[in-house]
């Protein structure tokens, strides 16, 4: 075997500690980097998890409030029926209920639904016009 000169085994021996601390540097960095990367990528996933859950149940709360307000209005009980959300109410109590309702917002329901029609029947006129140009 040859024999290296101290000076050059120093000078190598430095370079191996300097590669050996570099590497544990590199190593704890890339640590903590990971870890917050992982960290913000599961708290991210799960703020939209936890904010699809609840705007999913909201829509759902304001559909069913939507068709059972709709259904007593227009009469149709069956879904107020199917949803047995009213086994407090008989049929007489739940026609006070659209009385009530009708007494208070009436102006504003007919209002709402007039409009409401209008719009379609401007859309429905859009659509003859359109399709009258492929004729």
């Amino acid at each position: 075997m040859i024999e290296l000169k101290p000076e050059i085994t120093k000078e190598l021996n430095d370079m191996v500690n300097s590669l050996e601390s570099a590497k544990e540097e590199l190593n704890a960095k890339f640590n903590s980097v990971l870890e917050e990367y992982t960290s913000k990528a599961f708290e991210n996933f799960y703020n939209i998890i936890e904010y699809d859950t609840r705007y999913n149940f909201e829509r759902w709360i304001r559909s069913t409030c939507d068709n059972i307000i709709e259904g007593l209005l227009a009469g149709d009980m069956k879904y107020v029926e199917h949803a047995n959300l009213f086994s407090d109410y008989d049929w007489e109590k739940l026609r006070k209920m659209r009385i009530a309702i009708w007494e208070v917002a009436g102006g504003e329901l007919a209002n709402a639904t007039i409009a409401s029609l209008l719009r379609e029947n401007e859309k429905l006129k859009e659509e003859v016009k359109r399709l009258l140009k492929y004729i």
